[in-house]
């Protein structure tokens, strides 16, 4: 998909470097996200209905499993330093 939301952290931190150096301002920023996003979601939620044979967006999907039913832990839990052990590269 496109619209990630993972990149969105990315993209927030660009954005902030670019407002800092003042390189765009407040406004011309703030257009130019919303019609990242916008463009996004009209490419990829089209294609992701297709793949999964109904209407969806798998972002959204995603965020109201994980936050709103707070179900993510129905794919197991793991102790808090579990990522610093296992999953940063050695």
């Amino acid at each position: 998909a496109i619209f990630r939301c993972d990149v969105i952290i990315l993209l927030f931190a660009f954005g902030v470097t670019l407002l800092v150096r003042r390189e765009v301002t407040i406004v011309q920023a703030l257009r130019l996200g919303m019609s990242t996003v916008l463009a996004s979601i009209i490419l990829t939620v089209p294609l992701d209905s297709v793949l999964w044979q109904r209407p969806i967006w798998p972002e959204a999907e995603v965020l109201l499993f994980n936050t709103v039913e707070n179900k993510s832990s129905d794919y197991g839990t793991s102790p808090w330093y579990w990522y610093l052990a296992k999953a940063l590269p050695k």
